[in-house]
């Protein structure tokens, strides 16, 4: 819907230039068209702000900065616009503007609370899901940031649905026992197409369940942190596919990554199902159902693919932004910014493990620099009358998008989040040594130590909530935690009495 409003925005904003410049005769309805566009981009400001009262999560945060970035941009462009427009358009625009922001919030509200869940009763998992569609993936891959959902449904991989050919499922040792190795594995994923087509073919010769829950057809990651993929989630995808009576188990085994925003507890007592983190991607699946234990699976990595798709995804936003703001410039400066900024994505993407500074915020700073100045050399050479034009919007489009790369990932702290610097301990008086926290961090904050949990990399801490969210005990303090008080924290050793 967001996507279908900013297209909409532009084409209307578009044809009001063209209509305001070129019919001189139609002077009425020239200036009340072009005061609707104006009035368009004015309500889209007025909800970039109204955003920022409703801001609760990191993900938020970072949404919020990119719409803060785009609300600035697209002022520029109104102002630039209006000079030219009459104090009655003016007026007109302001009217229209505030019109429709409320009919947009009254709508956007009713649509939340209203939504229909849309759930598939096959146990067939459909072919599309396992089908190699590179068209559809790349697709999915530029326009990761808006939602791709699917329905919410329970699917049976392999012989799931009768006795392995073995007679026995992999099982593994947990804190709680050993897992069932006479039920087939259920797995738990959320319903973004493009997550739910990769977990599908890495789990397809392996004989398991698996649970689609809605997750707004985002990612399991953002999701989570979003407050999206929750415990009523899972509990709600169980109750509509009749998990219960179409499965033999009752052991779950969800996501490393929803781990912010499930209460096992909860979900035990609500639905019977007990439930394990399983490994951070679903290609240790297997080593996970031989060895839970493995800390090799639980680690967060940035390999050169996963950077190459972030890097053509992330520009879209800021494409959207400049295409905009160009429109009151010349699109035709487009040919020129748009592809440059998508190659500064891609180099970022290369060189990101190599970079010369590690830390995000100067390092953006230090490559938006070095872009405007090698654009302004190219521009110097081939487009001298807009060389300050295209040396701005390249160095500025570099270094946002290199804080976008401290985003997509479980590997990094967002470094546009305004944050102290995390303190984690663990309070080795009431630990109960159930591992939890070691197994859901994505960073290795964690190590089991005399069957207790000890901090021992507490700088790589990215804040993502889970492992206070998990411990059953309390044990884990954590200075970003809302319930815990605002003190000094003495490091991985508890407080002296």
């Amino acid at each position: 819907m967001k996507a279908g409003v900013f297209v909409f925005i532009f084409l209307l904003v578009a044809a009001g230039r063209w209509i305001a410049s070129s019919a001189a005769a139609l002077r009425w309805p020239a200036v009340l068209f072009s005061a609707c566009c104006y009035g368009l981009l004015a309500a889209g400001i007025a909800a970039f702000i109204s955003d920022l009262i409703l801001v609760r999560s990191l993900l938020q945060r970072k949404i919020l900065f990119i719409k803060i970035l785009g609300a600035v941009l697209i002022t520029v462009g109104v102002i630039d616009g209006m000079v030219a427009l009459s104090g009655l358009t003016a007026l007109i625009s302001l009217l229209f503007a505030a019109a429709l922001v409320v009919i947009l919030m009254v709508t956007d509200a009713a649509g939340s609370a209203g939504s229909e869940l849309r759930v598939s009763m096959s146990e067939r998992l459909p072919n599309r899901y396992l089908r190699r569609r590179p068209l559809k993936s790349v697709l999915e891959t530029l326009l990761r940031l808006f939602p791709f959902p699917e329905p919410v449904g329970l699917y049976r991989i392999g012989s799931a649905g009768g006795l392995h050919p073995g007679g026995v499922y992999p099982g593994g040792v947990y804190p709680g026992g050993v897992y069932p190795g006479v039920h087939p594995p259920v797995l738990v994923t959320g319903n973004f197409e493009l997550t739910l087509r990769r977990v599908c073919s890495a789990l397809r010769n392996l004989d398991c369940w698996l649970l689609v829950c809605e997750s707004r057809g985002v990612n399991v990651w953002c999701a989570s942190m979003a407050g999206y993929f929750t415990t009523d989630s899972v509990v709600r995808a169980i109750q509509t596919t009749n998990l219960a009576e179409r499965v033999s188990g009752r052991t779950l085994i969800l996501p490393q990554l929803c781990a912010s925003s499930i209460s096992l507890e909860e979900l035990k007592t609500r639905t019977g199902f007990s439930a394990h983190f399983g490994p951070l991607y679903i290609r240790d699946m297997q080593r996970f159902l031989k060895n839970p234990s493995d800390p090799a699976i639980r680690q967060a990595d940035f390999p050169l693919g996963a950077r190459l798709e972030m890097a053509l995804g992330s520009p879209l936003l800021l494409s959207i932004v400049v295409t905009l703001v160009y429109n009151f410039i010349g699109l035709g400066h487009l040919l020129v910014v748009l592809p440059l900024l998508y190659l500064a994505s891609l180099i970022q993407g290369f060189i990101f493990p190599v970079r010369p500074l590690r830390r995000i915020g100067p390092w953006a700073l230090l490559y938006g620099a070095a872009l405007f100045l090698l654009t302004g050399l190219l521009s110097r050479a081939l487009f001298p009358d807009h060389l300050l034009l295209y040396a701005v919007t390249v160095g500025v489009g570099a270094s946002y998008l290199v804080n976008e790369f401290s985003g997509w990932s479980p590997l990094l702290k967002y470094s546009l989040i305004p944050r102290t610097k995390p303190e984690v301990w663990v309070d080795t008086t009431v630990c109960i040594g159930c591992r939890r926290c070691v197994d859901v961090c994505p960073r290795g904050v964690f190590r089991m130590e005399a069957e207790r949990s000890v901090v021992v990399a507490e700088h790589r801490c990215v804040l993502c909530r889970s492992c206070f969210s998990q411990c059953p005990s309390g044990a884990v303090r954590h200075s970003h935690d809302p319930k815990e008080p605002t003190r000094s924290f003495p490091g991985s050793a508890p407080p002296a009495p």
